[in-house]
């Protein structure tokens, strides 16, 4: 079996909803963050889930959910042609369950693009097979 030994500041394992948040954050603060994904793609159930739905950020009008989160999702409706996203803050009448679905193909884009502009390093169909602190 083959070993490799990797240095970095930051070790995000996972690159859903939060692991992608957290190292796009890690490397904007200036941290060396190095994220591993298992899979071919970052996002999470976002991108692969099915749990795409915007109300998710918010309730009854109020925003819940902000951030780079929330940063991702609006550059995501920018991009697309529908760009129709809701304002959670000011709709009183926005509900859960609106459709105002993400785009699951472009959003793994997105956050792939943010990770990187953030000095991340990405290592795609990766896991760890153990961690030693120092």
């Amino acid at each position: 079996m083959q070993t490799r030994d990797l240095q970095t500041d930051v070790l995000v394992v996972g690159g859903g909803t939060a692991g992608g948040v957290a190292a796009i954050q890690a490397g904007r603060a200036g941290a060396k963050t190095l994220i591993l994904e298992f899979s071919g793609q970052l996002g999470g159930t976002t991108a692969t889930g099915g749990v795409n739905n915007v109300s998710l950020f918010g309730s009854q009008g109020r925003q819940l959910i902000a951030g780079i989160g929330w940063e991702l999702i609006r550059k995501t409706f920018a991009l697309c042609d529908d760009g129709a996203l809701p304002d959670i803050t000011k709709d009183r009448s926005y509900q859960p369950g609106t459709p105002a679905m993400v785009n699951q193909w472009l959003y793994p884009c997105i956050v792939e693009e943010a990770a990187i502009e953030a000095g991340v390093t990405i290592a795609y169909h990766t896991w760890v097979e153990s961690v030693k602190r120092d």
